[in-house]
């Protein structure tokens, strides 16, 4: 399966009805062994959210909250900013506030798995991807009427429209 295929595949299970199982999700990765098996993202939600929840958010005003996978060289977080909009290519602008560092150790496992081996190329980006728009769907970290968006600043993202 192409790069291109794989992200739509897993886009599409994303935004199911019913949000996939890990294992489901993960069998799409096709990671080069089984250590993704142990960050199941639904184990996750309760540390993050409980994270989450501490922020004092204001949403006035903000209609996208991006949640990047980023790094600090050592631990791997999700980084929230929430925007005022959308351009027409649906990258956000506008920038409303910036969030506290939600910490991963499941993001930060994946970044130690990844090394010179290019076997493991799928745990410096299939894996924490599909796990970032998986936790992320499991959470729903914004009110009705903000768009979410998950993934790498620099590169791919889920977008998860706001509940009608």
């Amino acid at each position: 399966m192409d790069l291109a295929t794989r992200f739509d595949h897993i886009e599409g299970l994303l935004h199911a009805p019913v949000p996939p199982s890990w294992l489901e999700l993960g069998s799409l990765l096709a990671l080069p062994d089984d250590r993704w098996h142990e960050h199941d993202p639904a184990a996750a939600v309760a540390a993050l959210g409980s994270s989450w929840q501490r922020c004092a958010i204001d949403w006035a005003g903000v209609s996208a909250l991006w949640l990047g996978i980023e790094s600090d060289g050592g631990a791997s977080f999700l980084d929230p900013v929430g925007y005022s909009a959308l351009d027409d290519t649906g990258f956000p602008h506008g920038a409303v506030w910036h969030g506290d560092r939600l910490p991963s150790k499941d993001l930060t496992a994946f970044a130690t798995y990844y090394g010179d081996d290019a076997r493991l190329d799928g745990y410096d980006y299939w894996a924490p991807l599909a796990w970032t728009g998986l936790t992320v769907r499991l959470l729903a970290p914004a009110p009705v009427g903000v768009t979410v968006l998950a993934g790498f600043s620099g590169g791919d993202w889920f977008t998860f429209p706001f509940a009608a």
